[in-house]
């Protein structure tokens, strides 16, 4: 769906699949800006690489100030690789936040308080594998609870040690009964994409082991 709502000499505000955007023609970029009329995003949210309007592709390459703002029912959040910049209080007070994956392979620069309130030691943060020392080394992404290699943790591999093993079926076992692990990932436990772990994933598990 692509909405026009809103233009300048400049640039327009459109709205494309969901996410509004202040969309630049001339200079072909396009940026992620807050919703208006209290509209908030909501649960999987994915801002691609580019957009195209009237023609035109348009690289994406920053999230404006409060985009996500006390977004209460944000849960995950994918960030393509051309985003460069990252707004003040972007992702300010989003408490479902659990998930965020940053194609980009330099850490985007980012004004103050983008994750403040959303519980940023407890949110995984996935980016290019070999760009994960440079996110542990650059505020605020170094504050992530975990940060990963996008595709480098093989499913069943829930403690991320590169290895499935008999280990990863007990911490799954765990997980089902309601105890915490700091290093369980339950995104490399739900091994037939249902969206929930379970005992279907606890025999996946085991076959993998067992080389089925």
């Amino acid at each position: 769906m692509l909405q026009s709502l809103a233009a300048s000499a400049f640039a327009v505000e459109v709205e494309i699949d969901g996410l509004l955007y202040d969309v630049d023609t001339n200079i072909k970029e396009a940026k992620v800006v807050e919703h208006k009329n209290g509209v908030k995003y909501k649960g999987d949210i994915v801002i691609p690489d580019a957009v195209d309007y009237e023609g035109v592709t348009c690289s994406v390459t920053s999230i404006g100030p409060q985009a996500f703002y006390s977004c209460s029912r944000l849960s995950s959040v994918v960030i393509g690789a051309g985003v460069q910049r990252i707004g003040i209080q972007t992702f300010y007070r989003c408490p479902e936040l659990t998930r965020v994956t940053c194609y980009a392979e330099n850490p985007p620069s980012t004004q103050g308080n983008v994750f403040t309130s959303s519980d940023i030691g407890n949110i995984r943060l996935y980016v290019p594998p070999a760009s994960v020392d440079a996110y542990k080394s650059t505020a605020p992404w170094s504050n992530f609870k975990k940060i990963r290699g996008i595709g480098t943790i093989a499913k069943g591999d829930v403690n991320c040690n590169q290895a499935v093993e008999v280990t990863d079926v007990v911490a799954i076992v765990s997980y089902i009964l309601g105890e915490q692990d700091n290093d369980f990932d339950e995104i490399f436990a739900d091994l037939n994409g249902d969206g929930k772990v379970d005992v279907e994933d606890v025999v996946e598990t085991v076959n993998i082991i067992l080389g089925e």
